[in-house]
C-alpha cells in the first residue's frame, strides 16, 4: 500500500477549504466525492485502515523473521477520525514496530501526538523505513548451507 510521506501546508489549506463547504452546504458533488476518497491533509478512517493493515502485515513480517512485536487491536469505520482517547494506542503500535529492530539513523522518532502534517509524514515514514529494512532482511537469507563456496561449518 503506498505511503503519504509528503503532506504539506496547502493539504491543510485545501482540507480546510473543503470542510468549510460541507459546514455551510455550498460543496458539490464531485468535493464530496473527494471528501470521502480521502484527502492528503486529513487522517481519516481510510488513512487509519490503510495504516493499520499496514502495521498488521509489519508486525506479522517482523514476528515471522524473530522480531516480537505486539500490537493493540483497533478497528476504524467511515466517519472516524483520531481521537484523544485512540491516538495513544495508535502511536503505541507504531512506537512497538518501530522498536522491534534497528532502523536506519534517519527514521524519525514516534510523535508523542498527532498534530501537523510534519508528524503525521513521521508516522508513515517510520512504517516505510521498518518495511525497508524488513524487506532487506528477507532477501537477505542465505540460499544454501554456505556463506561461502567451500566454507567448512
Amino acid at each position: 500500500m503506498p505511503f503519504i510521506m509528503n503532506r504539506n501546508h496547502s493539504d491543510i489549506c485545501a482540507l480546510n477549504d473543503l470542510r468549510q463547504k460541507l459546514i455551510t452546504r455550498t460543496a458539490t458533488p464531485e468535493e464530496w466525492n473527494i471528501w470521502f476518497a480521502g484527502m492528503r491533509g486529513a487522517v481519516n478512517a481510510s488513512d487509519l485502515t490503510r495504516i493499520q493493515q499496514e502495521m498488521a502485515a509489519l508486525a506479522s513480517g517482523l514476528n515471522g523473521e524473530g522480531y516480537p512485536v505486539e500490537l493493540a487491536p483497533q478497528h476504524f469505520i467511515t466517519g472516524d477520525y483520531l481521537s484523544e482517547g485512540n491516538i495513544t494506542v495508535f502511536l503505541g503500535n507504531i512506537s512497538n514496530i518501530r522498536a522491534a529492530l534497528k532502523v536506519l539513523p534517519a527514521t524519525p522518532s514516534v510523535p508523542p501526538a498527532l498534530l501537523n502534517c510534519a508528524q503525521a509524514n513521521d508516522m508513515e515514514q517510520i512504517l516505510f523505513d521498518v518495511k525497508i529494512r524488513l524487506d532487506a532482511i528477507k532477501k537477505s537469507k542465505r540460499y544454501c548451507g554456505e556463506f561461502y563456496s567451500g566454507e567448512l561449518i
